[in-house]
């Protein structure tokens, strides 16, 4: 069965080319060395990857944002749990400690605040992949 050489790569092409039996495929020679000859299928395939490279790195740049968030997210409720867990188990720390903004404020403006964007950032990667 004959591959189909027109959906390879250029540098696919070019490992073929490196690797085929060019005594026993000669017409399969001729036409990846005619393909990489074609300066409109080069320009082609370099365009796809090119279009490939971009798409991977703005999935790539979406996937830290989403997980940077989540870190500020996570962190707030531990900071609230943590709050929790001193005014239940801790009677005789110092006053800052049992003050209810120091034990929660900070937590819920972390949780909150991470919401807000986690919500934003979906919102607004939804409209970019949509066009």
């Amino acid at each position: 069965m004959k591959p189909e050489f027109s959906t390879y790569t250029e540098a696919q092409l070019r490992d073929v080319l490196r690797h085929i039996d060019k005594r026993k495929f000669p017409e399969r020679v001729e036409e990846i060395e005619h393909l990489l000859a074609d300066p409109v299928f080069l320009h082609n395939t370099r365009r796809d990857k090119a279009i490939r490279d971009a798409e991977e790195l703005e999935q790539n740049d979406h996937n830290q944002k989403a997980s940077g968030i989540a870190w500020i997210i996570g962190y707030g409720v531990l900071l609230v749990i943590f709050g929790v867990s001193t005014n239940r188990y801790a009677i005789s720390i110092k006053n800052d400690v049992n003050d209810p903004f120091f034990r929660y404020g900070f937590g819920l403006i972390c949780i909150f605040g991470g919401s807000y964007w986690m919500y934003k950032y979906y919102k607004n990667r939804n409209k970019v992949t949509r066009k």
